[in-house]
Parts: structure tokens; C-alpha cells; sequence
């Protein structure tokens, strides 16, 4: 679920389903030609939605299907090591505070456009499934690039971070390819619809019982980005992902492959 990596092991019980809807990536469309991403600090809130199907087995012809929806608290403040960012899961539909678990808030610091996660420098993290869908949440509504972009601009960049691989402590890394495909009007307001390919590789080391176990993964994703032109938020992104695992012990193989989708967006 939008590199949860993998919701195959997600504590959530999985029922069986059959393959999940598709996001829509059409060809953007532009009013103009160039646009200023602008700045700023404060709070957002946000909902988010998953949908995920796991194929296992020698043919990967069984499918187990997961989903998830619910709200994330967002906050972006300017320091002097650069814009402190971080999301925490909402269990109050209405907005309010509550006192969270470390594992329903993640943090990180952008730094020109590389983003950082707290964290990340410690080998033995503890691995959780809502920890790192909020990782994979943060980083996708955190817009790296500030000052004017024109249609097809493209830049490039990678982000890693600790996640959950299979349910094991592991790491991912993403090398990012990003694209200004257009413009539209969304929540009355100018959003720049930037697209933005990702290409993933993961791993994780663990036991199974009594044996050693080796996970490494790949695969890739797409993701639509709908930009405020004024203030540089993230109104909306829409992901599609194609992720394969591969768990090995001494004496056996085992494969996994996860398609799903995940849309997050920005409710005020």
C-alpha cells in the first residue's frame, strides 16, 4: 500500500479479491505554460485511501485483498536546518489532538529538495506497517521543488527510508522521475499536475523461526500530483504500484506480488 512494503503482512485480516482498479493517468492539459510553486508553514489535514491485492504462491494465483482509509495530520514549519515536516494518523473525523503511539507519527527535514527521515541512521528500527505507510504518505505530499516550472520541466531525485519489508525491518529506496504535465482548478484554486514515475528496490534480512531469511523486492509505481500554484501544498496524489518480493530461507523460495492504490488528499 503505497510502499508499505508489503500489505501482505499487514495485521489487517485479508480477505480474497480479484484484481484492484487502475489510477487514471491520462495526458495533462495546460492554461499556461509556466507557473510559480510558492512556500509556507502551518497544518493541513488530509484523507487517504488504499487498495491492495497480493498474489502468493509458486503461479501467484492466490489473491488476498486489504484495505484502509482514514485522516493524517500534516505540519511544515521553516528552521534553520531547513522545513521540518511531519504526519500523524487522525482518529477524529471532525480534527482535534490526541496522544499518539511513536509508531502514528513520522517526521523528516527537507533540505533543498533532498527529504530526510528521522530515524532513518538506525539499523534496528522497530518495523511498523502505520509507520511506514506514513513515511510513503509524507513523502508523497511533501513537493520538493519551490520557484517557476514549465510544462515538461522533468527533474530527478532519490529518497530512502526505513520500511516494513514483509513484515521485516528493512530499507527501500526510490529513484524519482518527475514531469509538469499541465494545470486545473481544484478546491478553487490554479493546482500544477506534476506526474511522477518512481522506480523502487527494497530489502530486509530476518528470521523465520529458527532460519535465517533474506527479503529483496523491486518494482514501480506512478503518480499524479496536483500542486497549489499559491501556496506550494499538495492538494492530491494518486498512486498506482507494482511491487515483487521475493522471501528466501536456506531450504525455500517464496514470491509476492503487490498491486495497489492509494490516493491522498487534502480535505482543509
Amino acid at each position: 500500500m503505497a510502499l508499505s512494503l508489503c500489505c501482505a503482512c499487514s495485521h489487517q485480516p485479508p480477505t480474497r479479491g480479484g484484481p484492484i482498479p487502475q489510477i487514471s493517468i491520462g495526458p495533462g492539459k495546460a492554461e499556461t505554460s509556466s507557473w510559480v510553486i510558492g512556500t509556507w508553514s502551518g497544518s493541513a489535514r488530509y484523507q487517504y485511501s488504499r487498495e491492495a491485492v497480493v498474489e502468493s504462491g509458486a503461479d501467484l494465483g492466490g489473491a488476498r485483498s486489504v484495505s484502509a482509509a482514514g485522516y493524517e495530520l500534516f505540519h511544515r514549519t521553516a528552521t534553520s536546518l531547513g522545513t521540518a515536516v511531519s504526519l500523524a494518523t487522525d482518529g477524529f473525523e471532525g480534527g482535534g489532538t490526541r496522544q499518539l503511539r511513536s509508531d502514528q507519527r513520522v517526521s523528516a527535514i527537507l533540505s533543498g529538495t533532498q527529504l530526510i527521515f528521522d530515524g532513518d541512521s538506525e539499523p534496528t528500527v522497530a518495523c511498523s506497517q502505520a509507520q511506514a505507510e506514513l513515511r510513503a504518505d509524507l513523502a508523497d505530499i511533501v513537493f520538493p521543488v519551490m520557484g517557476k516550472i514549465s510544462l515538461g520541466t522533468r527533474w530527478s531525485d532519490s529518497l530512502s527510508m526505513v520500511s516494513c519489508v514483509a513484515g521485516i525491518p528493512g530499507a527501500a529506496v526510490l529513484r524519482r522521475h518527475f514531469e509538469a504535465v499541465g494545470d486545473t482548478t481544484m478546491k478553487g484554486e490554479r493546482a500544477v499536475v506534476v506526474q511522477r514515475g518512481d522506480s523502487i528496490t527494497a530489502r530486509a534480512n530476518g528470521a523465520l523461526g529458527q532460519h535465517a531469511l533474506t527479503v529483496v523486492g523491486g518494482g514501480h509505481s506512478t503518480t499524479r500530483l496536483y500542486v497549489s500554484e499559491g501556496s506550494g501544498k499538495v492538494l492530491r496524489a494518486a498512486k498506482g504500484l507494482v511491487l515483487r518480493l521475493v522471501a528466501t530461507t536456506a531450504s525455500r523460495s517464496m514470491a509476492f506480488v503487490e498491486m495497489s492504490t492509494s490516493v491522498v488528499q487534502m480535505i482543509r
